[in-house]
């Protein structure tokens, strides 16, 4: 697969390691600085939803008869997982600023505003509302990290390109 414009990220288990890196990224932010912590939810949300085109586009021969195309294994893992197809509205929401194919209404995205028990200044907590039910982004995120876990493992896409191949010398533009 040519990945000439993703700064060697060649396969699902690369882009999958920087899904990692980022969330490890969400989870060290307080989230009452609220731009680094939205736009951090953002990047982890579209990333969770952008690893649909990665594995897709690498999924074993004998698999494409299941999903004739992108779209088919999109609506797939939207159906496989909950915690994606709420990554999905996020991801596409904020790329374009709205989603005009089939966005769910269920879903939704705000943030509550509490005062702190120990120092009395508002703390602002954001979540996603899912089906009525207030979520953690964190919690959402998670679980779009523990499916690509277990899809990238279960499809044999889970090893990511080695260093020296992601760095061959032959791959260097001088």
């Amino acid at each position: 697969m040519s990945q000439e414009k993703t700064f060697s990220v060649q396969s699902p288990a690369d882009f999958f390691a920087k899904l990692q890196w980022e969330f490890a990224r969400l989870k060290g932010i307080d989230p009452s600085l609220s731009r680094d912590f939205v736009y951090q939810s953002i990047t982890c949300a579209s990333d969770a939803w952008h690893m649909t085109d990665w594995v897709f586009n690498s999924l074993p021969y004998d698999r494409h008869n299941d999903f004739p195309d992108v779209r088919a294994y999109r609506r797939f893992a939207q159906k496989d997982s909950p915690d994606l197809a709420i990554c999905r509205e996020i991801a596409d929401a904020s790329k374009h600023s709205k989603i005009d194919a089939k966005p769910n209404p269920e879903i939704r995205t705000g943030f509550v505003r509490t005062p702190d028990p120990r120092s009395g200044v508002d703390g602002i907590w954001w979540f996603v509302v899912a089906n009525g039910k207030l979520r953690d982004i964190r919690e959402v995120i998670d679980g779009a990290v523990m499916y690509w876990c277990r899809t990238l493992d279960s499809l044999g896409l889970a090893n990511e390109t080695p260093y020296e191949e992601a760095f061959a010398h032959h791959r260097s533009l001088l």
